[in-house]
């Protein structure tokens, strides 16, 4: 059953999805709220459940499209990200490059460097 988790709806904030039955995690839009630490706590607590799953079956797929994120939010995105890696399941982090977004293309490059076990596709 796929489930959506927006405790604060609207346009700063992006938009989750959890599929545990197709193994799927959806991360999509903008991320500029000012409670970032409090909206990506309870996502991160949300994660940890979705990855205990027992209907999950690797590799999980996990889609990271932000068209854009603020400092903070990308902080609490890199934890998500730490938090992927540390529970040693095979996980294929699918993250948008947006159409000539070089900037995104450097930072997920240099994610790709900081979280080694985790598969990264640049879509």
């Amino acid at each position: 059953m796929t489930q959506s988790f927006v405790p604060y709806p609207g346009i700063a904030y992006p938009q989750v999805v959890f599929d545990p039955s197709n193994s799927q995690f959806t991360l999509r839009g903008d991320s500029f709220m000012l409670l970032a630490d409090e909206f990506y706590g309870q996502l991160k607590q949300k994660l940890r459940t979705f990855l205990k799953s027992s209907q999950l079956k690797p590799p999980i797929a996990c889609y990271f499209d932000l068209d854009y994120y603020d400092t903070k939010s990308f902080k609490c995105v890199y934890n998500l990200l730490a938090l992927l890696q540390e529970s040693g399941k095979k996980i294929d982090v699918h993250w948008k490059i947006h159409f000539h977004d070089y900037a995104s293309l450097e930072t997920a490059i240099d994610l790709q460097g900081d979280f080694p076990r985790l598969n990264f596709v640049f879509d």
